[in-house]
């Protein structure tokens, strides 16, 4: 019985490889895989961005999650994501009799993980290229269209919003931008080249323009840290996974005892914010008292709270996928990123070691004011540890590439 089948699952396989080898041979065509997952309100505005991306998002989440699944790719952080959504938008819905949240996000996260998967494994030289242009010119789309529509697109719920979405979701695109342009520059054994810093200048204009706090506290961990692992005595103990456990602690810590924590006060006399953050300490406040009436399955699509007769979201990552799929899913998606930093750790010799542990801090960072999964490249920044790891150091000689 298993010889008879054995033929069929090889032609599958060679199939797979000839698209494979199609797909990510040229730069251009994996630009355009990645284009739809850029998606977000703004693309609403412009003609048919919205629906196109959908349908390209679904067609790229069935064809390389297949391929992931047949070829049997991924790794322990991979399949932890892929259980998070499981639980996420099948059983937990199922147990709390809530609808699922978007299959947006679900089809987003798993076709963007399997793609960048199955993409290193055919040639991820030209991933990280492609990944680096795009972000460069998203970004700096958005700079030229922000600099002639200063109001925005159009308004959601009287926000405005942007090609790159409302304000404060700018740095969801801005610091993995940063991380895949110094990755490039690694490829290229260059120090920094002129489209990185392009991609911080304009990132830092366009955050400051706007005042996202979040944003810019991101982008001052990226410059301190960088200083810091370039001192030759300071280097050594820095150790991402300490790093990685203290920031989880911390954002808990704040969600969960608000403006009690003195150092909210500090950050918001820096940045010139109140000390609840816009509200938010008495947001966190709320989410945690919902989830007291569902804390193991969550409110899937339902994920708000009633805040002073309006109806927020999370305004926290970890308290967003709780209210989502409930403890259990934060505990997955903890899990998660928290085995990616022990991985990371375990490659620290590699040149990149020290772009991602700095970019996936500031991100963790990021994630305690705003919601970093509304854009899936937050998955792909803690799987970069074992996709890289196939491939050493980032220099244009290795074979590898």
């Amino acid at each position: 019985m298993r010889n008879m089948f054995a033929p069929k699952q090889n032609n599958v396989s060679m199939r797979f490889n000839t698209l494979g080898e199609m797909f990510f041979s040229n730069k251009y065509l994996i630009m355009i895989l990645l284009f739809p997952f850029f998606k977000n309100s703004g693309f609403d505005y412009i003609s048919i961005f919205s629906p196109l991306c959908n349908a390209l998002i679904a067609v790229e989440f069935i064809l390389f999650f297949s391929i992931c699944l047949v070829k049997k790719k991924g790794n322990v952080y991979y399949y932890l994501i892929v259980s998070l959504m499981v639980w996420t938008y099948i059983l937990a819905p199922i147990i709390s009799g809530y609808d699922p949240p978007s299959s947006f996000y679900f089809m987003g996260a798993l076709g963007l993980l399997s793609l960048f998967e199955v993409g290193f494994s055919y040639n991820s030289k030209k991933i990280l290229e492609a990944a680096g242009d795009l972000f460069f010119i998203m970004i700096a789309i958005n700079y030229l269209l922000y600099c002639k529509y200063p109001s925005g697109l159009g308004t959601e719920q009287g926000t405005r919003v942007y090609f790159l979405g409302i304000r404060t979701g700018f740095s969801l695109y801005i610091i993995p931008g940063i991380m895949f342009n110094l990755l490039l520059d690694k490829c290229y054994k260059k120090k920094i080249s002129i489209r990185t810093v392009a991609v911080i200048v304009i990132g830092t204009v366009l955050l400051l323009s706007e005042w996202v706090v979040t944003g810019l506290l991101e982008l001052i961990i990226i410059i301190v840290l960088m200083i810091l692992v370039n001192n030759k005595k300071l280097a050594p103990r820095i150790n991402i996974f300490y790093i990685t456990i203290a920031l989880i602690v911390c954002d808990i810590a704040l969600t969960v005892f608000g403006s009690k924590v003195k150092i909210l006060d500090e950050v918001a006399i820096l940045f010139n914010k109140d000390v609840t953050f816009s509200g938010r300490t008495y947001i966190w406040e709320g989410i945690v008292k919902r989830l007291c009436e569902s804390p193991w399955a969550g409110y899937g699509d339902d994920a708000l709270a009633l805040i002073n007769g309006r109806w927020f979201p999370a305004h926290n990552q970890w308290l967003h996928t709780a209210m989502e799929g409930g403890y259990i899913a934060m505990a997955l998606l903890i899990i998660a990123v928290i085995i990616s930093s022990i991985h990371l750790y375990k490659n620290k010799n590699y040149n990149w070691y020290k772009i991602i542990a700095i970019c996936s801090a500031a991100v963790l960072v990021g994630t305690i004011t705003e919601i970093q999964t509304y854009v899936p490249f937050l998955y792909v920044i803690y799987d970069l540890p074992y996709l890289l790891e196939q491939i050493g150091d980032l220099y244009e000689t290795n074979g590898a590439l």
